[in-house]
């Protein structure tokens, strides 16, 4: 467990049956006792990871905005099956996380970036987190499992 409070960005969107997924290892895995989550529709997390210059022109004004009030320690971007069945929705939304990641860790913001994809359940299953460089983070992510 960590020592001291620690604040996130939580970055996730809602599956079609509107449910917003459970995250209780936030805490327990990273120490983050507070987040403000920016949970976008799940054609609004396709729009982001597409590109749409509309889309994430607004969330990376919320993101901007949640540094500069909030000063978080840490970015999580969450995807979730959304009813995704198949290994090809799967690793679709997989790509999805890693594009927005890319996307946030490009504002150079002070924290950290950390993508997740969760299993039906919201478990986590694939992790990408920056890399040990002194600092500085990958081009590419890698994934830990």
């Amino acid at each position: 467990m960590h020592d001291k409070l620690r604040f996130a960005i939580v970055i996730t969107h809602v599956g079609r049956s509107k449910d917003i997924i459970q995250m209780p290892w936030l805490e327990t895995e990273y120490g983050i006792d507070e987040s403000d989550r920016l949970v976008l529709s799940d054609g609004g997390w396709r729009s982001v990871a597409a590109g749409d210059l509309t889309s994430w022109g607004a969330l990376e004004r919320r993101v901007r905005v949640g540094f500069y009030v909030g000063r978080p320690q840490l970015v999580v971007v969450v995807g979730h099956p959304s009813d995704a069945r198949d290994d090809d929705q799967v690793e679709e939304r997989q790509d999805e996380v890693r594009r927005i990641v890319r996307r946030v860790r490009s504002l150079r913001l002070p924290a950290p970036v950390v993508g997740i994809c969760t299993d039906h359940r919201g478990a986590p299953q694939d992790i990408w987190e920056p890399a040990e460089f002194g600092g500085r983070e990958p081009a590419e992510l890698q994934p830990l499992h």
